[in-house]
């Protein structure tokens, strides 16, 4: 996060309605400054609720940029091996994968090898073979041929805060189709014309995101993720995600997917912690214990990704 909010500081001074007094009124946090632009105020007038909305989309930019270099970067060193293990088990486990990462990681990693579909044939797995939700491909808006999908049966991704390969209308309607582009299909300078009139749909880390998620394809992504992910599951691993005070809407989510109909039927689910900082663990006891029987044995050492793909992919 300190990086991101570093790298938004050349916006200042050039962007109209980008403030030092705001920047500076965050101190280093990009919560503070992200909600500061993108949740109105009540006594905001109208003429600074559009000058905040457009503060916002160049933010939005900045963020899909500096993702967008972070992950060419990381291509060129190539995928983690760990990673395509990882995915792989999750194919064959038809797993469901929550994830609030904007990048296209784990898109880059179910395409890395072939996967067997439901006719018997095999191929790499496609960004719209994950997703719950109707992605429209981009390449689609010329009139031009885009080919289906069979939809192998593999694992679910539910990318909650959305995606920077995921563009939306600029007239914030919450009904318009989400169109997406693949990793490679985006780094094609041809293929922008597709998006050029589009802004990428991702929700910022924001305080309050409660007025961002109001697209019906995100609600409704949202509510498969409770009832046909959290609420059916057995066990949680959460990779990386430290539960962040400011994420108010998935500490209720992973209090509501611990909820049933049926009161007598809800029962402590195990959740594994994989996490380099053993007090991530610690905070998930805190807030979520009384809910899931939280689990540290993947948390605390510098290999717990390593260590846990090891084992997790041997079924140990």
């Amino acid at each position: 996060m300190k990086e991101l909010y570093e790298f938004l500081e050349p916006l200042i001074g050039t962007a109209d309605g980008f403030s030092r007094a705001a920047y500076e009124y965050a101190s280093g946090n990009v919560e503070t400054l992200l909600s500061y632009y993108a949740i109105p105020n009540p006594h905001d007038d109208t003429v600074e609720l559009l000058r905040k909305q457009r503060v916002t989309t160049l933010l939005e930019i900045g963020i899909g940029e500096l993702l967008q270099v972070r992950e060419r970067e990381g291509a060129e060193h190539g995928l983690n091996p760990n990673g395509i293990k990882l995915v792989s088990k999750w194919h064959v486990q038809q797993s469901h994968i929550l994830t609030t990462n904007y990048d296209t990681l784990v898109e880059r990693l179910a395409a890395a090898k072939e996967y067997t579909t439901v006719n018997g044939g095999k191929r790499k797995l496609f960004y719209t073979d994950l997703y719950p939700i109707p992605i429209s491909s981009a390449l689609s808006r010329d009139g031009g041929t885009v080919l289906g999908s069979d939809y192998p049966d593999t694992f679910t991704l539910y990318k909650l805060h959305g995606s920077t390969a995921w563009f939306k209308s600029t007239s914030e309607t919450h009904f318009d189709p989400i169109f997406g582009l693949s990793h490679k299909q985006f780094d094609n300078p041809q293929h922008q014309k597709f998006i050029a009139d589009k802004r990428r749909f991702i929700v910022p880390p924001v305080y309050d995101k409660s007025s961002l998620l109001n697209h019906e394809s995100i609600r409704n992504l949202w509510w498969q993720a409770r009832n046909n992910a959290l609420r059916k599951a057995d066990n949680l691993y959460v990779i990386g995600y430290s539960l962040p005070e400011t994420d108010a809407a998935m500490h209720v989510l992973l209090w509501e997917g611990t909820r049933t109909d049926a009161p007598a039927m809800n029962r402590k689910k195990s959740l594994f912690v994989v996490d380099v900082d053993r007090t991530v663990s610690q905070r998930y006891a805190e807030k979520l214990g009384s809910y899931y029987d939280v689990k540290d044995c993947y948390a605390g050492s510098p290999d717990a990704f390593d260590t846990f793909v090891e084992e997790y992919v041997s079924d140990k």
